[in-house]
């Protein structure tokens, strides 16, 4: 799988040097809806954005029944596993500062434990006892979409109105209010709040969710809640996981009470590929009409499809091979349903990525990166078609140079993939790569703060007055010397003192959500009296992809 890793799939070089002679490129990235149609003599393939299917609600909508659509999510909840083990969690909770939760993917532990815990609090009536009416319960996701999905699904569980007793707060997207008791963010968007009020008085209870991720701002928000446990010894931290590798955080917390809840809520029967194929892209394709062809499809039970791909390029040829597959069906007998292809990627707008939460009249085909991989259940969803395969990004200190590269990915990953495939009934998952390529893979990913850029991560620290960064406790701290070289390179533009103190361009910087070298810049436009063009500039920079439009 590394050699087919280093070279890449070939498919997207093909579509490359054929895209420039369409005219709608445009809804292979946002989505579309296609189907053939009979024209007189023969047929033709029709494509609609997935904007004006939205629009559409009237033809290809299907909601159930509110009260039967009701019944049926209450009999789904009470058969997950958490549940079971509700007296067992509170007690751990109750007994111990931090706690490690272990289960499976599909156990119910994301939508359940902060609904746990919050009819544990009403039923003692401690939820009037919260300062200044703020949330008493938070709990952090390591994607925005994760956060909103996640505080919909709970805020509807509990009946209340999402913005009112649950909430959630992601970049420039606040939904609470004075009442909300229970609070969704990413772990991000706490590690900032952290910045204002360090020993995180408003919260009583602190879930991490997906903490196996080892995201950056997870594992420096677990380092900032050692430190707050010793101030506030009342608070409590939950700490949740769907793989079994939690040593790192048992010997980081070494008094934290572990759990482990086993079962997941339905089966998932997963195939390996006889063969790992060198286009991974065609291949998901390949197996995508293999699918649709041969598994009706059936509204009052939707089976749809999720296939997890590496990034833009891939989704994007995966959608036009998908469109050139359809076509090649125009002059056949073969008849095929209309099928809607749903793009997931963390660059689109909260709008477009709702789309995939949307039930239609027809098969749905969710194409998306690891964003879909925790914490989002996509309802209706029975086949997982797993590529293998995820960009992650590389940082070269020396250079100080940031690299996207294709690797496979590991066990843990393909397991949280396979999982997504029993979150509604049982589910089954195809992995396009052999087991023997499964049984070599990595048991679970190297965490981000290792490879990735550590100077805004050193300006959050020496702003919380955390002043020697080489003693700093941390899961998996990074090496003394790219910490060296971070601290020279804040040096080096102004944010560092000779003294390794924070100067006043320093704190100012560390208050902005981008790189260090952006907020001098910004800091600078400011003094010169151009802020806005700066602004401008460093927006700019921040995109991590290139925007392309093409047209005839």
């Amino acid at each position: 799988m590394e050699t087919i890793a280093s070279k890449g799939p070939s498919s997207i070089n093909q579509v490359r040097a054929e895209i420039e002679t369409l005219a709608n490129a445009s809804v292979f990235y946002s989505g579309f809806f296609i189907q053939l149609t009979n024209k007189s003599t023969h047929k033709k393939v029709e494509t609609v954005s997935i904007k004006e299917i939205v629009k559409d609600s009237s033809n290809l909508y299907c909601p159930a029944k509110k009260e039967n659509r009701e019944n049926s999510t209450q009999k789904k909840i009470a058969k997950l596993p958490i549940l079971s083990h509700e007296k067992q969690i509170l007690e751990a909770i109750t007994q111990n500062s931090v706690t490690i939760i272990v289960a499976e993917t599909g156990s119910g532990k994301t939508t359940q434990l902060p609904q746990i815990i919050y009819k544990h609090l009403l039923s003692n009536r401690n939820l009037s006892n919260s300062r200044y009416n703020k949330p008493l319960i938070v709990c952090t996701q390591p994607r925005r979409i994760a956060a909103i999905n996640v505080a919909t699904t709970v805020s509807n569980n509990l009946g209340f109105e999402l913005g009112r007793e649950v909430g959630y707060s992601v970049r420039f997207d606040d939904k609470t209010s004075w009442s909300t008791r229970i609070k969704f963010a990413t772990d991000a968007y706490l590690v900032r709040e952290a910045m204002t009020d360090p020993y995180f008085s408003v919260y009583d209870y602190i879930i991490i969710d997906e903490a196996h991720e080892r995201s950056v701002s997870s594992d420096l928000l677990l380092s900032l809640l050692k430190i707050t446990m010793v101030k506030k010894p009342t608070l409590k931290i939950i700490i949740t996981s769907a793989t079994l590798d939690i040593k790192a955080f048992i010997d980081f917390f070494p008094k934290a009470n572990i759990l482990n809840i086993p079962g997941r809520a339905f089966p998932v029967d997963v195939t390996h590929y006889p063969f790992t194929p060198k286009d991974f892209i065609a291949a998901a394709v390949q197996e995508l009409f293999n699918i649709h062809l041969n598994q009706t499809y059936n509204v009052d039970q939707p089976s749809d499809i999720l296939v997890f791909l590496t990034g833009i390029d891939d989704i994007f040829t995966f959608n036009y091979l998908v469109y050139q597959k359809f076509r090649s069906f125009e002059n056949s007998s073969t008849k095929i349903s209309p099928l809607i292809l749903v793009p997931v990627i963390s660059f689109l707008s909260k709008e477009d990525q709702s789309h995939i939460f949307k039930q239609f009249k027809f098969r749905k085909c969710v194409v998306a990166t690891n964003i879909a991989e925790t914490s989002i259940t996509v309802v209706g969803i029975k086949y997982v078609v797993d590529c293998g395969y995820v960009k992650t990004m590389k940082y070269n200190s020396k250079l100080r140079v940031n690299s996207l590269c294709l690797e496979p990915c590991t066990k843990s990953a393909s397991k949280q993939r396979a999982g997504r495939a029993g979150r509604m009934g049982h589910g089954y998952c195809q992995r396009l790569f052999t087991q023997e390529d499964f049984l070599l893979m990595q048991d679970a990913a190297k965490p981000k703060i290792l490879c990735t850029n550590i100077e805004s991560i050193i300006l959050i620290l020496l702003n919380l007055n955390i002043k020697n960064i080489f003693e700093h406790a941390m899961i998996n701290r990074p090496n003394d010397d790219n910490l060296a070289r971070a601290l020279y390179n804040l040096y080096f533009i102004g944010l560092l003192s000779s003294k390794g103190e924070l100067t006043m361009c320093g704190r100012f910087a560390s208050k902005f959500p981008v790189l260090p070298e952006h907020s001098r810049f910004i800091l600078e436009g400011v003094k010169l009296g151009v802020a806005e063009d700066v602004i401008v500039i460093v927006s700019t920079l921040q995109i991590d992809i290139q925007v392309v439009e093409y047209s005839n």
